[in-house]
């Protein structure tokens, strides 16, 4: 909802109209006669806010919008913004995008910001990425910090532009360097992930800290793992669980799930169970997959909450269903061994399977015995062979089963199990890189307009 401020607009002749009084607004009602748009602007926001004249709002947008009228372009770009929002008058997309435009071709770099978010994402105009990139660059190029973050956002993204992160990172910093928090945040990133900069976690934990201290909860999370991690400052798991504390309470689902694990493994704070289970259960509640996990690990294992494998059971499906693989193991075992559930093998192989997909060594190693054995589904020596022979990269197990069973395989059966284990391996491995992030990027509105 648009709260027409003076705060909106940056004339030194509007900031003196905060402190005007009735003999002030006398003289702007005696100017209006010469008709001037700049003073029936200023009147129209002296009746809006009631500067030295009861407050009257439609009175205001009356004077605001024969200045827009009159070619007044912060009148324009703020009626826009009225017609934008439904403030007063009626909500009109299209003329808010026409006023932006006439407001934008006198040089204002508010109208021109909002053009590009308008023909970025299709409000009042169809949606063209070319022309959000535009003006977003006409606005960035004089300087407004918010359209240099929406031109970093559109290199990192590709929108409008080719991708570029090294044009990206450069006007993050214009941005950051004017201390607009989601530019340094999103600065920070690329110093963490060398992304259009040489990876640099020292620089990294700088603009984390500078974004961090006003307030933003991604990047006082981000602040926290590089604490706990020792990345770009000492490692100091107290000064880790500080910032996790922050994020968390102001309701990010990732640093709740961080701060409880550093209750439940004692790490920066004192050991508590029950404040784990507590912090997990705000980030499980969110439908944070990594929290409804460790919940159901507590649930399963009576950590901080009576033992309850049934319930332990639930969270883990709700994080499985989201792809979280531990989870899909977890629950695979359950099925396998009735624990909380009906027990059924074919259920249990269904989720150990899901895991495998994604790389879960343990995962695979249990396939391979549901294959040796035939238990959940038909016996298959090279299938067994094949998970075997993934999960020993990692699992002393897996090594031992796959050495028993050559012991028991022709060579022939040998070659032809070999052979399924690379042509396994290789769609392991695909599906891995097209469901699994290749850095740690922050939430995609770090990185938008």
């Amino acid at each position: 909802m648009l709260v027409l401020s003076l705060a909106m607009l940056s004339s030194p002749a509007i900031c003196d109209v905060t402190r005007s009084d009735t003999e002030n607004f006398k003289r702007l009602l005696e100017k209006a006669k010469k008709g001037d748009a700049s003073v029936y602007f200023e009147l129209g926001i002296c009746y809006y806010h009631g500067a030295g004249i009861p407050t009257d709002k439609v009175e205001g947008l009356r004077w605001i919008a024969m200045a827009a009228g009159q070619g007044n372009a912060e009148a324009q770009h703020l009626l826009g913004k009225c017609h934008h929002e439904g403030a007063g008058v009626a909500r009109d997309e299209n003329k808010a995008v026409s006023l932006y435009l006439k407001a934008a071709g006198q040089g204002l770099s508010d109208a021109s910001f909002d053009l590009g978010y308008c023909y970025s994402n299709g409000c009042g105009a169809d949606r063209n990425s070319l022309q959000g990139f535009k003006y977003f660059f006409a606005a960035a190029s004089r300087g407004h910090a918010q359209a240099q973050q929406a031109v970093g956002s559109c290199y990192a993204n590709g929108e409008g532009v080719m991708k570029d992160y090294a044009e990206a990172a450069k006007w993050f910093r214009k941005a950051a360097d004017q201390g607009l928090g989601k530019s340094q945040h999103a600065l920070g990133y690329m110093y963490a992930n060398g992304e259009g900069v040489v990876k640099d976690y020292a620089e990294a934990a700088k603009w984390f800290r500078k974004a961090a201290d006003q307030g933003l909860d991604q990047s006082q999370h981000a602040l926290g793992y590089m604490y706990a991690n020792g990345e770009g400052v000492v490692k100091d798991y107290a000064e880790a669980a500080r910032w996790f504390r922050k994020a968390a309470d102001q309701g990010l689902d990732q640093s709740q799930h961080a701060l409880g694990y550093c209750y439940e493994m004692g790490e920066g704070v004192s050991r508590d169970g029950a404040e784990a289970v507590r912090w997990y259960r705000k980030s499980a509640e969110q439908g944070y997959p990594s929290g409804q996990y460790n919940l159901g690990n507590c649930y399963f294992n009576g950590v901080g909450v009576n033992k309850d494998v049934a319930e332990g059971t639930v969270w883990f499906r709700k994080a499985a269903e989201q792809g979280d693989s531990a989870a899909q193991y977890n629950l695979g075992n359950s099925y396998f061994n009735g624990d909380g559930v009906k027990q059924d093998k074919s259920q249990g192989v269904k989720w150990y399977r899901k895991a495998a997909d994604q790389g879960l060594c343990d995962a695979q190693f249990a396939l391979g015995i549901c294959y040796e054995m035939g238990d959940g589904l038909n016996m298959d020596q090279v299938e067994a062979y094949a998970f075997y022979s993934i999960a020993s990269v990692t699992s002393e197990d897996a090594r031992k089963n796959l050495g028993a069973m050559e012991k028991k395989m022709s060579p022939e059966l040998i070659l032809r199990a070999k052979k399924r284990a690379q042509d396994l391996q290789a769609e392991i491995t695909s599906n891995v890189s097209k469901n699994r992030p290749t850095s740690r990027r922050p939430p995609k509105s770090f990185l938008d307009k």
